[in-house]
């Protein structure tokens, strides 16, 4: 059987790749407390209107439903927020990276209070790699 090749001949030919990107978005999950003794609570930068008498749970779904104003507050960190429970998990844009963790709890406003941050996945942001390499010389056929 017979291969036939055809280089076509230049001075020098370059040949680039690019390694993917393989970013990891950062994931935090908050423990609210309550019952609520107000009309409003902040979290992350944004107002949530609550109810006087709400479960830590419902003020949880209620801060989950108000995501499009704490994205405002943090348009460039926060991509989604879920509740289960009185549990909140707040997932970051992997083009976060590595988010300072919330290591405060803070105390009740309203009756409403929030755990420290839990670190539960840690935010990684790597860059790309490309590498050239210079093909020179003359091919030849076996």
């Amino acid at each position: 059987m017979w291969h036939l090749c055809f280089v076509r001949r230049q001075p020098v030919n370059l040949l680039s790749a690019v390694h993917g990107v393989n970013s990891r978005a950062e994931v935090q999950k908050f423990t609210v407390t309550g019952p609520s003794t107000g009309t409003t609570i902040s979290f992350l930068g944004a107002s949530t209107t609550i109810v006087s008498g709400d479960t830590a749970g419902a003020v949880a779904t209620k801060i989950e439903a108000n995501i499009t104003a704490i994205k405002a507050a943090n348009s460039t960190t926060i991509d989604t927020i879920t509740a289960s429970g009185a549990d909140l998990t707040v997932t970051y844009l992997a083009s976060a990276g590595d988010v300072t963790t919330n290591a405060a709890p803070v105390s009740a406003v309203n009756g409403i209070a929030f755990s420290a941050a839990t670190e539960t996945t840690k935010g990684v942001t790597t860059t790309s790699e490309t590498q050239t390499v210079a093909v020179t010389g003359t091919s030849t056929t076996a």
